[in-house]
């Protein structure tokens, strides 16, 4: 393997290949030994430290999230829950660090189970065109674009996002899911699905049972030769509306990207759509499906608590993570003393 690299006075190359042995044994010896052994692979090898801060803290989070104990394993393995265990076959999101992908090949995309359209002839045929969108011109919102597109949706609208906080955008999906009868897939970070959850817990009277798939996804799984690994993120964002068009760029589903941050989004027709379309449906088949998880519903009077939770063992804390299947809109009985009720969303068999 040719490693691009530039000496300086010490002798250290400056610049690793992607599939680098020496980079691939400093990455095995951080996940093993943390820091310092990370820094004593690349001292011995005579290399510059290529890990910033930020790699570091969010490869030492991940690989603590990877190792839970083992009571906790089995008891996850007793009672898988939420997680559809038909797509466990799937390996796509765990071909590791190296560089051979035996399960990468040219087999089709499935479909999808609330159907889909498929792209139509006159966008495959059709010149592919481009408009490019900044946040930063007032005079064209993406959010105002955004939900333009989604409103008039009217075959499929598949979203791959990696933070999903912006109310008015689920309020619009669920209007075209359930209203419309707009078939909605929505594949969500697996990392960020939880402030997915926390947005539904101040939502708590809508359903997203109708006509619409959410389903989380994390990115690649680096493992080291001692079977230890952590899992990047997805951090793909497009729509893809009507199999038709996509608008797809920096933009998150949030408040503050419409608000405050500087973002930009391309808005595609024509023949490249179809790549987004195929790219869609070979995430949904790496993804997991979320069934149902438990939030808490405030009181009438407005006063907030937490009721008690049997994913959390009857504590007084909400789970805000998925949980078991169960029927849409299941409750069971207030507690005493006006607390609320905790409701669990049904969001379909997935």
């Amino acid at each position: 393997m040719l490693r691009r690299s530039i000496s300086n006075g010490s002798g250290m190359n400056k610049f690793l290949g992607q599939h680098s042995e020496t980079a691939r044994l400093a990455i095995d010896a951080f996940l093993e030994q943390g820091e310092r052994g990370y820094l004593s692979a690349i001292a011995e090898e005579r290399e510059l430290p290529f890990l910033s801060i930020l790699d570091m803290e969010y490869m030492s989070h991940q690989r603590n999230q990877s190792f839970p104990d083992a009571s906790a394993t089995k008891d996850k393995e007793a009672d898988p829950g939420d997680v559809d265990t038909g797509d466990r076959s799937s390996l796509n999101s765990e071909l590791t660090s190296g560089t051979y992908f035996p399960l990468m090949s040219d087999v089709h995309p499935p479909e999808l189970e609330l159907g889909w359209p498929g792209t139509p002839l006159l966008t495959v045929s059709g010149q592919t065109q481009a408009t490019v969108i900044f946040q930063r011109n007032k005079a064209n919102s993406i959010k105002d674009l955004l939900r333009s597109l989604i409103s008039r949706a009217r075959m499929v609208i598949a979203i791959v996002m990696d933070l999903f906080t912006d109310m008015e955008i689920l309020c619009d999906l669920l209007e075209a899911s359930s209203r419309r009868h707009v078939p909605v897939y929505l594949i969500l970070d697996e990392e960020y699905l939880k402030h997915f959850v926390e947005m539904c817990n101040k939502m708590c009277r809508c359903s997203l049972r109708d006509n619409m798939r959410i389903r989380c996804l994390s990115g690649d799984t680096y493992y080291s030769k001692a079977g230890k690994k952590f899992a990047g993120q997805v951090l793909e964002k497009f729509i893809l509306i009507d199999c038709d068009q996509v608008l797809a760029g920096t933009y998150s589903f949030t408040w503050l990207c419409s608000q405050v941050h500087t973002s930009l989004v391309t808005h595609f027709r024509g023949q490249i759509v179809a790549e987004f379309d195929k790219e869609f449906r070979y995430l949904y088949a790496e993804s997991r499906a979320v069934t149902s998880f438990c939030v808490s519903r405030l009181d009438r009077d407005g006063a907030s608590g937490r009721g008690s939770c049997p994913h959390t063992g009857g504590g007084g804390s909400r789970c805000g993570m998925p949980g078991p299947t169960v029927a849409p809109w299941c409750r069971w009985p207030a507690r005493a003393h006006g607390r609320p009720r905790p409701v669990l969303f049904y969001l379909g068999t997935g």
